[in-house]
C-alpha cells in the first residue's frame, strides 16, 4: 500500500457505485477542479465576476476500477465519470484519479405529475 492510498483512507469519504449488479464501497478525495487544473472550458459564467463549476477531480485507490460515464454517490450528491486514469511511478499505480460532473437528482414525485 502506497503513502497515497494511506492518505486516501484516512481522510477520504466513503463512496459507492454499482457495477455490474454488485455495490462497491470506497473511499476517495473529491475537491472542486480550479483553474489550474485547466477546468475553464467545463466553466459556465453566471453573471460578471461569478462562475460556476460543477465539475470535480476525485483521487482514489489505483484497486478500485472506474470508466467514464460510471455514477459515484456520497452521502448527499451523485457524480458522473467524465475521464479517468493512474498516476503511475515506474510502472507502479501510486493512485488513480477520475475528473467527475456533479450530477442532477431528481425526484420520481417529479415524473409522476405529468
Amino acid at each position: 500500500m502506497s503513502k497515497a492510498t494511506d492518505i486516501i483512507q484516512k481522510w477520504g469519504e466513503s463512496l459507492s457505485v454499482t457495477t455490474e449488479g454488485a455495490e462497491l464501497n470506497f473511499k476517495g478525495i473529491i475537491q472542486p477542479l480550479n483553474k489550474k487544473r485547466y477546468s475553464t472550458y467545463f466553466t459556465e459564467r453566471l453573471s460578471a465576476g461569478t462562475l460556476c463549476n460543477n465539475v470535480y477531480y476525485l483521487i482514489f485507490p489505483p484497486t478500485v476500477s472506474l470508466a467514464a460515464g460510471t455514477v459515484i454517490r456520497s452521502e448527499d450528491k451523485s457524480y458522473c465519470v467524465r475521464s479517468c486514469g493512474a498516476f503511475k511511478v515506474k510502472n507502479e499505480s501510486v493512485y488513480a484519479w477520475a475528473v467527475l460532473s456533479a450530477r442532477a437528482v431528481s425526484e420520481e414525485d417529479d415524473y409522476e405529475q405529468y
